[in-house]
């Protein structure tokens, strides 16, 4: 919940409010759920944007008893091989950050969010995203979703039949370390 905010996009993020103002809603809602309504089914998953070290990750941590699952959100931020480059080394980065946090904190970590519009490297999947999560041991990895919209036909983040990276994203699902939902028994 509250995701991504490092940034400045909803009203949460870090132009709208103080890390002291962010925690203070985390837990209150966490106290919320968990205490006045009852609502012990959640995991409550922690996950800014890219973030420089581990200090600026946990920032507006509101604490090891008020989050379960740590990662991050990180997009290609752009459709050429430079934008390509700069996303492998911020997965990396940001990779080493939560992993390493998560193993001083017994969390689990994740990768919360992440993809490219449109996928217009058709090698994307193999290439740019395995190579890194292999290094590492995260419990899953969420690419974004394919918009329905008709007025945002470039907005999807999983290949559909027929699309140009289709066949890499089948290679990248049969890695003997990847796991899909039919996978898991």
């Amino acid at each position: 919940m509250y995701h991504e905010h490092t940034g400045a996009w909803f009203w949460w993020g870090s132009k709208q409010c103080t890390p002291e103002e962010y925690k203070q809603l985390w837990i209150m809602t966490v106290e919320y759920l968990r205490d006045k309504k009852n609502v012990h089914n959640l995991l409550y998953a922690y996950s800014p944007s890219e973030t420089k070290n581990e200090a600026e990750y946990l920032e507006r941590y509101p604490d090891d008893e008020y989050v379960d699952i740590v990662g991050y959100d990180c997009y290609v931020p752009g459709k050429d091989s430079e934008a390509v480059a700069k996303y492998k080394e911020a997965m990396d980065l940001n990779l080493k950050i939560v992993t390493g946090y998560a193993a001083k904190s017994g969390k689990i970590p994740t990768i919360g969010e992440t993809g490219m519009e449109s996928i217009p490297d058709s090698m994307y999947f193999t290439q740019a995203v395995y190579p890194v999560i292999n290094q590492y041991k995260i419990a899953w990895v969420l690419f974004w979703r394919n918009a329905w919209e008709s007025d945002k036909p470039e907005h999807f983040y999983a290949p559909f039949k027929g699309h140009s990276s289709a066949d890499d994203f089948r290679e990248f699902v049969a890695k003997p370390n990847i796991l899909m939902n039919a996978d898991v028994k």
